[in-house]
């Protein structure tokens, strides 16, 4: 279990890696939804103001909620970012209709197929998964509907090991 750990967080890396280059250059702060052990800030340029968010406290500067029961904090961000998030927000239409005064929003899909059993159960890492089923066309349509377009994605189809669909929409 200490090997899958590490094997996990070693993903994890590349996918905050490999998003953090999608972050435009006009963006000057933004907030790590489900920070957890705050990956993309290694990514990042020090002159970007990173608000890191979380359901628990992971450091003195986390701020804390569950987006399940309470609001989006009021932070003035220039982009929202989230990684690996977006399958444990019971009502995801409505945490990205909050985002509406941000100039981007960075997301992930991993697709939680990839995690199903023959049986049809999710397996790790989503088992906790509250929404199992979110489609990237439910996301898309959300975002368009509050003034959001495609800006840009990347998929490393040839590395199944991060297999994640990374896209960052740009307000219009």
């Amino acid at each position: 279990a200490e090997t899958e750990g590490a094997i996990t967080q070693a993903r994890f890396n590349v996918r905050a890696s490999l998003m953090a280059k999608m972050i435009p250059a006009d963006v000057r702060s933004l907030m790590d939804i489900g920070c957890g052990v705050c990956d993309l800030k290694k990514y990042i340029p020090a002159e970007i103001r990173y608000y890191g968010l979380d359901v628990c406290k992971r450091d003195e500067e986390t701020l804390v909620c569950d987006l399940n029961c309470e609001p989006l904090p009021d932070v003035p961000v220039d982009l929202y970012y989230m990684a690996g998030l977006i399958y444990y927000i019971n009502e995801p239409e409505k945490l990205l209709s909050q985002m509406q005064n941000a100039k981007y929003i960075l997301f992930d899909y991993g697709g939680i197929e990839r995690y199903l059993r023959l049986d049809g159960v999710p397996g790790d890492p989503l088992i906790h998964a509250r929404n199992n089923f979110v489609s990237p066309e439910t996301l898309f349509q959300a975002l368009r509907k509050n003034g959001f377009i495609l800006e840009n994605v990347h998929w490393d189809w040839q590395n199944y090991t991060i297999g994640w669909h990374m896209y960052l929409f740009k307000k219009i």
